[in-house]
């Protein structure tokens, strides 16, 4: 883990004697040393509570946890806290998910308390997640002309599953069919796992629940293996998993109609993982009844030039704008979607300053005003945050992955003393060995006099 050097300058200011309260977010710090310091988005006010009696607090949590590192047989729970040294590159990662819900394919939970919780409320929350999240990578598929091919030689290509039991990243191999106008390097997909019905995906009479979703079909049966890609197609499935009956990955190829979703193949024993070894990915999946997220993807680095202006993490559940929220003490969760996405460092968007080439990791910032669904008979427990999305599998050691989210809140007490709260967010990146970044906080309420004040402020990062 580096230590990183954040210098701020405050404003001269002549505050009332009271505390002035101040929220800064968020800080990336990055291992990369391939993009200069510098202040992406400018912090400016977000809320601001004048002359409240109580105060400002915070809470949140990881969203992303290690599963194996790299050269390693040794497989951590993603729940676990890591207590380590390691920097988060050469690991595979997956998402953190600790609510026992089978719908919900990340979550992680904060305490949100006032010091007299019977005595205060909340008169202002704000959530606030962001990853580095990039699914385009660099490398190309690798081709071979074996008609069946081991798991062990190397494609370039993986199916990642990034949640439970099952999380991993997996050896596949990839389509070759003629009028194949997919591309799962530049192009690459993530939504959840769907068994075909029936399974050999011939006739296919589950098209509802396929699409949108990535299609598990097994080989063999009454029609080819492009066929059962073509039906998944036709059902509306983004991506098709071909599960041999074998432990060999067959060879897809052959003509028909165009095909325009990326199609992978694998062993029947290839599902190598914390929990498993050696097991066959259709029969897991008819005993499984949690939500399986997963992505169809290259291998390698974020690619950072030449990517095509539609975004894959703004697909289907992939969308990292959109998050699921459950208040203390309730059962249910609230769907929340950003009300402002603070940064997103893919290409051509409104706060990249680099115009068509994505920022370093491609992370995001998102934020969404929860004051008016939080429950006034329980605004102070425990918060869950499910389904966020980040960068999943395996990262390199100038990278890694990294996510989380947080609540910021103002809470009144009338024992507590009168108060000018402001919050502010912005977006500053500071790289390994570069220089520190400074930049000036202003926007918030004054009052005249020479009496003395105190100043407090807090700052989320991404490292």
């Amino acid at each position: 883990m580096n230590t990183h050097t954040l210098t701020n300058r405050l404003m001269k200011i002549i505050l009332h004697h009271k505390v002035a309260i101040i929220i800064i977010g968020l800080i990336f710090v990055s291992l990369s040393n391939t993009i200069n310091a510098q202040l992406t988005v400018p912090f400016t006010p977000r809320a601001t509570v004048n002359d409240v009696r109580g105060n400002l607090i915070m809470a949140g949590n990881d969203i992303v946890g290690a599963l194996i590192q790299s050269g390693s047989n040794s497989y951590r729970n993603p729940n676990n806290a890591y207590n380590g040294n390691q920097n988060n590159g050469n690991y595979v990662t997956a998402f953190i998910d600790i609510d026992g819900d089978p719908t919900t394919f990340s979550s992680s939970s904060a305490d949100l308390n006032a010091p007299r919780n019977e005595c205060s409320r909340l008169v202002y929350a704000g959530l606030y997640w962001s990853a580095n999240y990039y699914m385009q990578r660099s490398q190309s598929p690798r081709n071979y002309s074996d008609a069946e091919l081991g798991s062990g030689n190397d494609t370039n290509v993986n199916l990642t599953i990034n949640n439970g039991p099952l999380a991993e990243e997996y050896n596949v191999r990839y389509s070759e069919f003629s009028t194949d106008n997919s591309d799962v390097r530049l192009n690459p997909v993530t939504s959840y796992l769907v068994l075909a019905q029936p399974v050999n995906g011939c006739g296919i009479t589950n098209g509802a629940q396929l699409a949108g979703n990535i299609a598990v079909v097994r080989a063999g049966g009454s029609c080819s293996l492009r066929e059962k890609v073509v039906n998944a197609q036709n059902a509306g499935a983004v991506g098709v998993v071909i599960v041999n009956n074998n432990g060999l990955m067959p060879r897809l190829t052959g003509n028909g109609p165009a095909i325009n979703i990326p199609a992978v193949s694998m062993g029947n024993d290839d599902i190598n993982c914390r929990t498993v070894t050696g097991g066959d990915l259709v029969t897991l999946m008819q005993s499984n009844t949690e939500v399986i997220l997963a992505t169809l993807s290259t291998e390698g680095n974020p690619i950072l030039t030449g990517l095509p202006t539609s975004d894959p993490r703004k697909q289907g559940p992939a969308d990292f704008r959109n998050v699921k929220l459950k208040l203390p003490n309730n059962t249910n969760y609230i769907d929340i979607t950003a009300s402002s996405v603070v940064f997103d460092g893919y290409r051509d968007t409104p706060t990249n300053p680099l115009g068509t080439v994505a920022n370093d990791e491609v992370p995001y910032v998102c934020y969404a005003d929860i004051t008016n669904v939080l429950d006034p008979n329980n605004y102070f427990g425990t918060y869950t945050v499910a389904d966020m999305n980040a960068t999943h599998g395996f990262t390199s050691g100038s990278d890694g992955a990294c996510g989380g989210w947080f609540i910021v809140a103002i809470y009144e007490d009338p024992l507590d003393t009168s108060k000018y709260i402001s919050t502010s967010d912005g977006f500053a990146q500071i790289f390994s060995g570069g220089a520190p970044v400074n930049f000036d906080y202003s926007g918030f309420q004054t009052l005249g006099g020479n009496e003395p004040i105190q100043v407090r402020y807090g700052v989320s990062s991404l490292e």
